[in-house]
């Protein structure tokens, strides 16, 4: 097995842990907000990873380390608050194995990552991913990758109260290399589409705002879509989910609001299956024309942008060397994905970090993108 470079690192300085696992920041292509709403997502893994170590500690508590977070020791795995409250994410998978009768002995448990955290790229997934395959491996059980997902999604949403869908923790665990993943949120089937990309490139460009994830805002969201799809079954009884719908069909619904966020829904649900064949044919121009009609729904529509992030771009809306370009994650901030060419980008992306800089007082960071194996799991006494 080919290991990240920050796992070879933890193994030439401390090889005494009894498991180290990994899993995976991601990208999303198209299909932002739909997995809940049992669409079509485009996810792949990147080279940003989270890395648990675990290792028997022989006392009466659990101790948690983190190279991002205050450390935390526990007798038990109540929820936590306030500073400590990051250990949830990893409490929630170990109360969904204490519910199936697993006896976790204690441990230490040493958390180290490279995911931009606020960025929108998952780093709360990565997180509760890399230890859920880090825990199973540490009890000698053999759970899928798939459930090992639901898993990482149960405790975010009973530990953490963040009420998301399934994409994030499938590919922080399944992404291939060089690969989009097509999820089908409805049957959580996963395909698997190689991209080509040789003369253009992602980057993610940093809008360093940090709008911590808005629980209750991105709760609403998923309330408001809830709500409309209800009031049209109650017209449309044949209707069985968003892709059932038509935008004629939204006239039932009476909240303005809650008739944005679903036209949203169903134009990006249009938008994603489309891309498919966009993909396969590698047409980067219509893929980066999809990824700015998704920036303007989530935007105009879905009300999860912000000045910054539709800022960048619409200045890179205007670069003939960016092809596409879409905030990306929960939203409130975070990163934007964009679509550039490889070569010719680097000039334009020097001009528009002055820009930035000077309308927001901001630092535009970026980071490239590459498409990456996601997870892993070894035993560094075997290795």
């Amino acid at each position: 097995m080919k290991y990240p470079s920050l796992v070879s690192d933890i193994l030439r300085s401390n090889s005494s842990y009894d498991v180290l696992a990994w899993a995976s920041a991601r990208i999303n292509l198209l299909g932002e907000h739909i997995d809940y709403n049992q669409g079509y997502v485009m996810p792949a893994s990147i080279q940003f990873k989270t890395i648990t170590c675990l290792k028997k500690n022989g006392k009466n508590e659990y101790y948690f380390f983190s190279d991002h977070h205050p450390t935390v020791h526990l007798s038990g795995i109540k929820k936590q608050s306030h500073e400590k409250a990051w250990v949830n994410y990893l409490l929630g998978v170990m109360d969904k194995f204490s519910q199936a009768g697993v006896s976790i002995p204690y441990f230490d448990c040493t958390i180290i990552s490279t995911v931009p955290v606020g960025a929108g790229l998952s780093s709360s997934a990565a997180l509760s991913c890399s230890f859920a395959l880090a825990l199973q491996n540490f009890l000698k059980l053999n759970l899928s990758l798939e459930e090992l997902a639901k898993i990482a999604q149960w405790s975010e949403h009973e530990y953490a109260g963040v009420k998301c869908g399934l994409m994030d923790q499938t590919a922080s665990l399944q992404g291939k290399h060089s690969q989009i993943l097509i999820m089908d949120c409805l049957t959580n089937k996963v395909e698997y589409i190689p991209i080509q990309l040789s003369k253009e490139k992602f980057i993610l460009l940093d809008s360093g705002v940090k709008h911590m994830l808005d629980n209750s805002a991105y709760n609403k969201r998923r309330q408001s879509c809830e709500e409309g799809f209800n009031s049209i079954r109650s017209h449309f009884p044949n209707v069985h989910s968003f892709r059932d719908v038509s935008l004629n069909m939204l006239d039932v619904i009476q909240n303005e609001e809650i008739k944005k966020r679903c036209q949203f829904v169903i134009q990006e649900i249009e938008r994603t299956q489309l891309a498919v064949s966009v993909i396969k044919s590698n047409n980067v121009k219509a893929l980066g024309s999809l990824m700015y009609a998704t920036h303007h729904g989530l935007s105009g529509l879905y009300e999860v942008s912000c000045e910054e992030t539709d800022y960048i771009v619409d200045e890179l809306n205007k670069l003939p060397t960016a092809a596409g370009a879409r905030m990306m994650g929960a939203g409130f901030g975070g990163c934007v994905l964009a679509l550039v060419k490889a070569d010719d980008f680097e000039h334009s992306l020097h001009v528009l970090e002055k820009k930035y800089r000077d309308k927001f007082a901001l630092k535009l960071k970026h980071y490239e993108v590459t498409i990456d194996d996601a997870s892993g799991c070894i035993l560094p006494s075997i290795a």
